[in-house]
Order: structure tokens, then C-alpha cells, then sequence
């Protein structure tokens, strides 16, 4: 479906040297399983609660080419299990390019900051902790791209 879709954009995107960086995601709530599709976004990060640590959500590898950027795409899906109290976190390059007042980047040091002192025990704590991080370092900073962010995860009970 990732391919076609990049197929179909080409002819709209490629004479603007445009394109489209996505991230698909399907849950199966049987199984606590979230297969992953990558279109040149961000990799998500799992959260793992009971290891209070985050990991590529996909392989390093998987550099997920954008989409409509050029015919014949091909993309990987990626399967993981959600264990209890595990949270898959999206986020545009918004976040980690988020500059403060003297231009530095947020960067990904920044969202695995966001774990210390404690771990966060819902999907809610965990993305108001990154919203409010963002708010802290680029305070006074322009903002200068789009800031999206989408956490949702398994309940721990």
C-alpha cells in the first residue's frame, strides 16, 4: 500500500521537488501487536515500562525513502508486541530539530531525557512529558517547522 501510495504522489510531488515523510501504523488489539511502515519520517520509538527505556520502534537500517520522491519505492514492515504498560511514540523532526533561543536542536538526547528522574507510567505522562520538554528548551526560540507528536501505548493492567 506504501509503494503504490508513493507511486501515485510522484507525478504531484517530484516536478516540485516535493515530497511526504509518514509513518503508518496498524494495531492488532488481539494480539498487542503494531506493525510499522516508514515513508522517510522520524523512527518511533517503543517505550519499554518495565525497562524504563526507549528503543527504535524500527531497524537503523530501514531509512524509509519518502514519499513521491521517486517511482518504485519499496518499504518494510516491521512487527513488534506491546508487553503492559509499553507506548509506541511518533513524532515529527519538529521535535527534535526544535531549536532554543541561541539555535541549539532538542535533538533525540533531548526526548531520552525526558525519563529521568522516573518512568512515566501511561502514554498521557510520557507525551506530556515530551511536549513540555520541547515548550522548556525552545522557549524564547522561533519555531520554524511543524511539531507533531502522537503517543499511545498498552495499559499496564
Amino acid at each position: 500500500a506504501m509503494a503504490r501510495l508513493n507511486d501515485q504522489l510522484h507525478p504531484f510531488t517530484s516536478p516540485m521537488d516535493r515530497f511526504v515523510t509518514l509513518v503508518a501504523v496498524v494495531l492488532d488489539p488481539a494480539t498487542h501487536t503494531a506493525t510499522l511502515v516508514n515513508a522517510g519520517h522520524p523512527p518511533p520509538l517503543v517505550y519499554r515500562h518495565a525497562e524504563c527505556k526507549f528503543y527504535s520502534a524500527i531497524p537503523d537500517e530501514d531509512d524509509g525513502q519518502s514519499l513521491g520522491h521517486a517511482l518504485g519505492n519499496r518499504y518494510q514492515c516491521h512487527q513488534m508486541q506491546l508487553a503492559p504498560g509499553d507506548s509506541l511514540l511518533l513524532f515529527s523532526d519538529g521535535v527534535t530539530d526544535a531549536g532554543s533561543v541561541s539555535s541549539k536542536p532538542f535533538k533525540m538526547k533531548g526526548i531520552y531525557g525526558i525519563l529521568a528522574p522516573d518512568c512515566p507510567d501511561t502514554p498521557i505522562a510520557l507525551g506530556k512529558r515530551l511536549v513540555d520538554a520541547v515548550q522548556r528548551h525552545a522557549r524564547g526560540g522561533p519555531q520554524y517547522d511543524d511539531i507533531t507528536l502522537l503517543c499511545f501505548g498498552r495499559s499496564a493492567g
